[in-house]
C-alpha cells in the first residue's frame, strides 16, 4: 500500500494507453471512445504491475540487504562464464541503492537535487564497501535446479504449441 500513491500516474497512463490504442469494440460511439478489449488488456497489465510491485515490496521488507545481494550474486554466477564480473555488478548495485536511499530519506526539492548533481565530485575519495557473499546450500542449489528445469520445460512445451 505504501508504493501505490507513487505508482498511481503510471497505472492511470498504462490503463489509458491500452484502453484507447487497442483495436476492438468501442464502449460508446464517438470520437474518443475506448474499447472493451483495451480496457480488459489494460486492467490485466495494471494487475500484473501491481503484483510485481507487491512481491518486490514483500521481498524488500522481509529480507535483509545482505541476503538480497548475496542472492543476486549467486544468481549472477553464469555471467562469469561470459566474462562479466558479477562482483563489479554487485558493487555498482550496492552503491546505486545506497545513493537512492540517501536521496529518498532527505526529501529535498528537485531544484536542490539538480544543484547537487551539477557539483563536481571528489574523484579520489575512497571508502570501504562490504559485500556479503553467502554460498548457496545444497538444498538451495537443488531448488534452483528444479526451477530452471521447470522454466526450460515450459519453453520447450510452448515451442511445440502444447499450451494452446
Amino acid at each position: 500500500m505504501r508504493a501505490l500513491p507513487r505508482m498511481r500516474w503510471l497505472l492511470v497512463v498504462l490503463g489509458a494507453i491500452y484502453a484507447w490504442t487497442t483495436p476492438g469494440e468501442y464502449v460508446w460511439s464517438g470520437w474518443l471512445a475506448p474499447t472493451y478489449e483495451g480496457i480488459s488488456l489494460g486492467a490485466a497489465q495494471m494487475t500484473r504491475l501491481l503484483v510485481i510491485a507487491a512481491s518486490l515490496q514483500l521481498l524488500l521488507t522481509n529480507m535483509s540487504r545482505a541476503s538480497i545481494f548475496a542472492g543476486l550474486h549467486a544468481l549472477a554466477y553464469p555471467l562469469d562464464w561470459l566474462g562479466v564480473s558479477r562482483n563489479r555488478m554487485a558493487l555498482r548495485l550496492t552503491l546505486t541503492l545506497e545513493m537512492m536511499e540517501k536521496l529518498l530519506e532527505t526529501r529535498q526539492p528537485i531544484k536542490h537535487l539538480m544543484h547537487e548533481l551539477q557539483q563536481p565530485m571528489d574523484a579520489h575519495a575512497e571508502r570501504v564497501v562490504l559485500l556479503p557473499v553467502l554460498p548457496m546450500s545444497l538444498m538451495q542449489q537443488g531448488l534452483l535446479l528444479v526451477q530452471l528445469l521447470a522454466i526450460a520445460s515450459m519453453f520447450w512445451l510452448g515451442g511445440f504449441g502444447a499450451w494452446a
